[in-house]
């Protein structure tokens, strides 16, 4: 059996905000609901996977994309509605192909993969695809046939249109006794899951990821934890996911793994977290329980350091809570479920980036060392992850604040007018004629 770590979608009350020190924090996000129930996935063109209950049987789940203008693709399914089974689109690439789960017969589903404007049954049957790159190749974990009755799974890709059992046991008379996952794959073909990677049943899985050669590689666990998850991939090879951490409370917190270290990115100290998200920019999103006592649930962003409640980017009347965050592109464009304040209906929501502002200038030429006041909005509140250039020279500042930049003129600079741009958390604002004397 997938032991997931993911906690089951409970009924939610509302919250108390999770509190934290957030450097470059003011960095505020639009939040519209769209019309893709469970959204789980974003490429880089904005394309938004998901399911949608509109169609034929309004108990029923097709598999949907959402476009960046609002187009509604609905994908099909093969051969019936999913029923209550929700069936989605789970995984995304930018050519705006997709992998997830498809209904056959009323009750049934099977995995899918669209290319090209066409809907194709995958095999094994007993295949839940999670993961797809930019080559269409495919991952997530399946039931061997000998182990079915066990519940025990195997990770697999497909590459070209052959499938490859990624936990092939030392014994083959026995293949039940290794069990694995794949969550994601990358360009270079890395693939980011979990795996108990011995002949032992019951140990537990770890983090890990299989290199494009077939190796295994074991990312660990936080502290003296027994298990870990990987999620996420992104194509500079950093993993995101989440490990038992070992301690009294027995809490399990989402990670970042870069150059070779597992971090704990729970700055919240929560008894739970999940990361399920990671953009090339090294940017997490995921989910966090925000007390150790409470059942409440709140998405996150990790960036610059710091672990942030997403309900406190968004403006202010919503009437919504965001509890679980999914997905996010390199634009940093996030995909989340959110709950009803009023009566807890469940929404799909997309969140947008605000991008800083810049106002005004003064003054705007100037000699090396001099001090340039910039005000606006949107520079978020500290300069941690945040940066101005001129000329595309990087500044030293000695005020900042989510209004007001006050930096240096850099030296070394070439004569003539060039360009002020303020960067908080990745997001550019427009450039800003300054002349350097």
């Amino acid at each position: 059996m997938t032991r997931s770590l993911t906690p089951i979608l409970l009924s939610l009350a509302a919250a108390t905000a999770l509190l934290a020190a957030n450097p470059c924090t003011a960095q505020s996000y639009t939040l519209a609901e769209i019309p893709v129930v469970s959204p789980t996935a974003i490429n880089n063109n904005g394309q938004i996977g998901g399911a949608d209950p509109a169609t034929g049987d309004p108990s029923g789940n097709d598999p949907f994309i959402l476009s960046s203008n609002g187009t509604l693709t609905d994908l099909g399914n093969l051969g019936s509605s999913c029923g209550v089974y929700g069936c989605r689109a789970v995984a995304l690439n930018s050519l705006g192909d997709a992998v997830g789960l498809a209904g056959t017969t009323p009750g049934s589903y099977k995995p899918f993969l669209f290319s090209n404007g066409k809907i194709t049954q995958l095999a094994p049957d007993s295949a839940n695809p999670l993961g797809l790159n930019g080559s269409d190749d495919i991952v997530g974990y399946f039931y061997p046939t000998l182990c079915d009755s066990l519940g025990l799974t195997h990770a697999f890709v497909i590459k070209n249109g052959v499938f490859t059992d990624l936990s092939q046991p030392t014994d083959p008379s026995q293949p039940c006794n290794i069990y694995s996952e794949a969550h994601g794959i990358n360009t270079s073909g890395q693939i980011a899951g979990a795996s108990t990677g011995s002949n032992n049943p019951s140990a537990g899985e770890v983090a890990s990821v299989w290199q494009p050669t077939g190796a295994l590689t074991f990312l660990g666990v936080l502290g003296t934890g027994f298990e870990s998850r990987a999620f996420a991939i992104n194509d500079a090879g950093q993993v995101t996911g989440n490990s038992y951490t070992g301690d009294a409370q027995g809490s399990l917190h989402a990670f970042l793994f870069s150059n070779g270290t597992m971090t704990d990115i729970d700055t919240f100290g929560s008894i739970a977290s999940w990361a399920f998200g990671i953009n090339s920019n090294g940017v997490v999103v995921g989910q966090v329980a925000n007390q150790p006592n409470s059942m409440a649930y709140h998405a996150f962003v990790f960036m610059g350091g710091s672990m942030m409640d997403l309900n406190t980017l968004i403006p202010a009347g919503s009437g919504l809570t965001i509890y679980q965050a999914n997905a996010i592109n390199d634009a940093g464009d996030i995909v989340a479920f959110a709950s009803s304040n009023s009566d807890g209906t469940v929404h799909g929501v997309l969140l947008k980036p605000v991008a800083p502002q810049i106002t005004s200038i003064s003054p705007t030429s100037g000699v090396a060392g001099t001090l340039v006041t910039i005000t606006g909005k949107n520079f978020t509140s500290k300069p941690k992850a945040c940066s101005v250039t001129i000329n595309g020279k990087l500044t030293k500042w000695t005020t900042w604040s989510n209004t007001k930049i006050q930096v240096q003129v850099p030296s070394g600079l070439a004569l003539g007018t060039g360009h002020v741009v303020v960067t908080a958390f990745f997001q550019h604002s427009k450039s800003v004629a300054f002349t350097v004397k």
